[in-house]
């Protein structure tokens, strides 16, 4: 059972914000997911605007 998070209550007056580049490795080639040695793989598909979580 996934928890859902409001993001209107949580307090971001201290994040910092980082290039893509500097938290994950940019790929500029398509990718099979399912024929890749990458241990792990997340394309724009999982990533939701305003969302903590990668689907």
């Amino acid at each position: 059972m996934q928890k859902t998070i409001k993001l209107e209550h949580i307090d971001r007056s201290e994040w910092k914000s980082y290039p893509f580049g500097k938290i994950a490795q940019s790929i500029g080639e398509r990718v099979d997911p399912n024929n890749t040695e990458l241990t792990t793989y997340v394309g724009l598909e999982h990533i939701d605007p305003e969302s903590l979580h990668i689907k």
